[in-house]
């Protein structure tokens, strides 16, 4: 079947809606982006006639996507005559050696949003012996260049990747950087591609793997997490005749592993040109070390290739031990290229992952991370589930009906209590997706979805690796993400088209502290890095909470990228807010910050930032006890300092270099972040610099946006600290200790409640509470107050130890915040502490005074502890402390296998 012509005879009313600018526009499309021409032929083939495409609906939806590519070309026109026109003595470093840019549109290409040159020329960067060449918007901010770049037409291998690319891949172009990392890994070189989610990776090492040309030739060992990323790529290969297998478990694709390695080892027999192997099975199979020593010494073995490669940084800290023993490859394979590849890392994981891999005079390739057309937004997640579900529901109808989309969660239960709402509620066509599925039905789904039989997937964050559907118009945050890397890498599965997309946020104290908690227990983490994963999720906090700062800007720079708010074009909430704000002097909390650092580094120890920030707050964990930090003149300086306010001040002196971060390798391993004084501290302290931070007005204006919910839990401005004494207090409050943790890249197991509860709480004000300080502003509640709270809003859970703490109050004729404060029953709710040992450990830690916390344990304990016990006997004599979670239990839970 043809499309139809849309120049031709009238086809009718629809005919109307089609100016001469768009039907030549629609005629050009539909030649050059196959995706465009797929949407058509779909919309052909599922109505009766063909000219029923051109129903206003549809024609809508064309007139979208024709408008939005319009605008990007002249935006790109603009911007190029902007550079034309520039003085000469304007000219900078980057402007040297110019780059020839590519035509605003080829005749014949792939993907018509590749050959819309947004950004400027891909620079070549060399330092330290490696090569690297990236490919920045016009507000990012990367290292000059000092060379330009290479003309990869003109090496050998370019006619063989050519014909490949158009005969075996069926592609016209390329995209960015993947010409450039082709051509390093056939020349033999090391290779780090840093390439935005949809950015076209796997081409870069399926491509050479099928070259008979190169300097390493043979099979190409494809490293890879997870088992449905491995067996969606091989079987893609297969359909395009590329001889790629599987070293997994079981059989696959009717050959069996044992099939596999006798053909890899038959002299003379063809070798397949990709093999997919788990990381567990390059560490555990002497049969597999074996082959590959065969294959070296063959000559037949052309390169490594670790996709995915951040999880060598994520899961190689944390329960996948055998992602830090990927040095196996340099070490046995000196001379064996290999190439390493991720859609996100921030400078210290590049720097995990070169170290790990010993990789040598590598080439790095990386661009942008700005996703133009995607929106962000966070809202804050009601407690109760059903509304939360509700609220994700009418986001959809609203915005984006019949529309593809996944609901990110972090567990099983929650994926398919999320999906039955969806689907049974609300009418919307939606499944769930996580390692608790059968393997054999795991592809079913995958295939349904990407084909559209059902619109919305609800799954764990895995979902998705590998995983190409252009088309996805939203995607929700039902539950936090571990860190701003999974959350860039997560929104980044949506508008791989390059149409219009919402990436949303759903944000809760109550999951903050249940993540946290979780992590806490884990017996086999270390203290540096439960320090490091406390940053993570600090950040993700903070990205939160700013509800002023424009939140691309906040992506961005987490990823090392400057960008200018005014290129967001109201593309988040923040930046669509009307609402005016206002502007606080925290130039006294920065001083004392300063002074606090001088004094901790006096003891000659490298302060680490999240140490820092726990001695200004007056914390009373670990860290600072062992340092010695509690002795300190300034020790809780900033304790009246809103914790979300404080992630902002610091962040803001790095970024001003009144701070600067440095790093270094810890243990020889991991980088971790320390800071020291920078070079405009003592302006400072001297009062020639300010430090402010912007605040939104609650008093000015009001937001316009249809979706944005209310406030997240707005900062209050703070107030400087007074000038007397530069303690608040002589003791250390442990009720602010907050030792903080993150989870795993996928979770994908338990409900919260079978991990045993924290042992240093989570701080409630980690996410921003509306006051300063710890105690809520209306602490005082009368006893004999009918109702404490509206509970439509709020788990059945809590309105029970609500309910409960109100009879206690009633009995001992006191206020009920005498019986437990309002962050101790939320802690409690989030934990559900199933014994009096586990309600004692957590009490031990939020409480400041341990004979007290004894007392209430003793007088209440029971009651309380008897809502999580589900009926449980008044002796509480049958129940026992649940099992220390710890990182060995994810091994059984989790998407892969040696």
């Amino acid at each position: 079947m043809h499309a139809p012509d849309p120049a031709a005879t009238n086809r009718g009313s629809g005919e109307d809606e089609l100016s001469k600018r768009s039907v030549a526009d629609l005629l050009k499309m539909m030649v050059n982006n196959s995706n465009l021409r797929h949407h058509v032929m779909k919309q052909m083939l599922q109505h009766e006639r063909a000219t029923d495409v051109y129903d206003t609906s549809f024609l809508d939806s064309l007139m979208t996507q024709i408008e939005q590519r319009n605008l990007l070309i002249e935006r790109a026109v603009a911007q190029a005559e902007k550079n034309a026109s520039k003085p000469s003595s304007q000219v900078t470093g980057n402007d040297i050696h110019p780059t020839p840019p590519r035509p605003l549109v080829q005749e014949i290409s792939h993907d018509f949003f590749d050959d819309i040159e947004i950004e400027p020329p891909t620079k070549v960067s060399a330092s330290s012996g490696s090569q690297t060449a990236h490919t920045s918007s016009p507000s990012a901010s990367y290292p000059a260049s000092t060379s330009t770049r290479q003309d990869h037409t003109a090496s050998p291998y370019y006619s063989e990747i050519i014909s490949n690319l158009k005969n075996t891949f069926k592609l016209s172009s390329f995209r960015t950087n993947q010409l450039e990392a082709i051509t390093a890994t056939l020349d033999g070189r090391d290779v780090f591609v840093l390439m935005p989610t949809g950015g076209g990776k796997s081409l870069c090492y399926q491509l050479p793997a099928i070259c008979k040309t190169g300097k390493t030739q043979g099979v190409t060992i494809v490293i890879t997490p997870l088992l449905a990323l491995m067996t969606d790529q091989v079987m893609a290969l297969k359909a395009k005749n590329i001889d790629a297998v599987s070293l997994s478990s079981g059989a696959f694709c009717g050959e069996t592993t044992r099939d596999v390695e006798s053909r890899l080892r038959r002299k003379g027999a063809p070798k397949p040109s990709l093999v997919y192997v788990t990381p567990e099975r390059m560490q555990n199979s002497n049969s597999l070390l074996s082959l590959l020593d065969e294959l070296n010494d063959s000559k037949q073995l052309a390169r490594f290739v670790v996709d995915e490669a951040h999880v060598i940084q994520s899961w190689g800290r944390d329960f996948r031990d055998a992602y830090k023993e990927l040095n196996v490859l340099r070490n046995k394979w000196p001379n064996v290229p290999i190439m390493a590849l991720t859609a996100t890392a921030d400078e210290t994981a590049i720097r995990d992952i070169t170290t790990q891999l010993q990789l040598k005079d590598e080439v790095k390739l990386m661009q942008s991370f700005n996703r133009p057309n995607l929106s962000y937004t966070v809202r804050p997640k009601p407690n109760n589930k059903k509304q939360a579900t509700h609220e994700i529901a009418t986001f959809i109808k609203s915005r984006h009906p019949n529309s593809s989309g996944v609901v990110y969660c972090w567990s099983r239960n929650d994926c398919e209590e999320v999906a039955s709402q969806l689907r049974d509620d609300f009418g919307l066509s939606a499944h769930y997706y996580h390692a608790g599925i059968d393997t054999a039905t795991r592809p079913v789904i995958q295939s349904d979805w990407l084909s559209g039989k059902f619109k919305i997937v609800v799954a764990t964050i895995a979902f998705g690796m590998g995983i190409d559907k252009p088309d996805v118009r939203f995607v929700i945050h039902h539950s936090l993400p571990k860190d701003m890397d999974g959350y860039y890498q997560e929104t980044g599965r949506a508008g791989r088209d390059g149409l219009q997309s919402d990436c949303v946020l759903f944000f809760s104290n109550k999951d903050l502290m249940a993540r946290s908690s979780m992590v806490q227990n884990d017996s086999e983490k270390s203290a540096e890095e439960k320090e490091r994963q406390a940053a993570a999720l600090r950040a993700v906090a903070t990205y939160c909470s700013n509800e002023v700062e424009c939140r691309r800007t906040m992506v961005l720079r987490h990823f090392g990228e400057k960008f200018d708010p005014a290129n967001c074009h109201k593309q988040c909430d923040n930046c669509r807010k009307d609402g005016a704000s206002v502007t606080q002097d925290l130039t006294a909390y920065a001083q004392r910050v300063i002074e606090l650092h001088k004094q901790m580094s006096a003891t000659g120890s490298m302060i680490a930032t999240g140490t820092l920030k726990a001695v200004f707050k007056g914390r009373n964990i670990k860290a600072v006890r062992e340092g010695g930090y509690q002795q300190l003149s300034l020790c809780g300086a900033g304790k009246d300092l809103d914790a979300a306010i404080l992630d902002r001040l610091i962040e803001h002196m790095l970024h001003n270099t009144s701070i600067l971060r440095i790093e270094r390798v810890a243990r020889g391993q991991w980088t971790q972040n320390y800071v020291e004084l920078g070079d405009q501290a003592d302006d400072c302290l001297k009062g020639r610099l300010q430090v402010c931070l912007a605040f939104r007005d609650e008093d000015i204006g009001s937001s316009n946006q249809s979706y944005s919910g209310s406030s997240i839990g707005r900062q209050r401005p703070a107030k400087a600290p007074a000038s007397g004494s530069t303690r608040p207090r002589e003791s250390v409050d442990a009720n602010n200790s907050f030792n903080e943790d993150d989870l795993y890249d996928d979770n994908d197991g338990d409900p919260i409640s079978d991990f045993e509860p924290i042992r240093e709480a989570p701080d409630p004000q980690l996410m921003g509470t509306t006051s300063l300080s710890r105690v809520p502003s209306n602490a005082s509640f009368a006893a004999s107050r009918p109702a404490e709270h509206d509970n439509t809003d709020i788990d059945e859970e809590l309105v029970q130890l609500r309910e409960l703490r109100q009879k206690f109050a009633v009995q001992k004729g006191v206020n009920c915040e005498e019986i437990f404060e309002d962050f101790i029953l939320d802690s409690m709710a989030a934990v559900r502490p199933k014994s009096i040992d586990e309600l004692k450990g957590l009490l031990s830690t939020l409480c400041p005074n341990e004979e007290e916390a004894l007392v209430k344990l003793d007088r209440y304990g029971k009651g309380f502890v008897r809502i999580f016990a589900h009926g449980s006997s008044d002796s509480l004599a049958g129940l026992k402390s649940t099992t220390p979670f710890h990182s060995s239990q994810l091994h059984r839970q989790y998407d892969y296998a040696p």
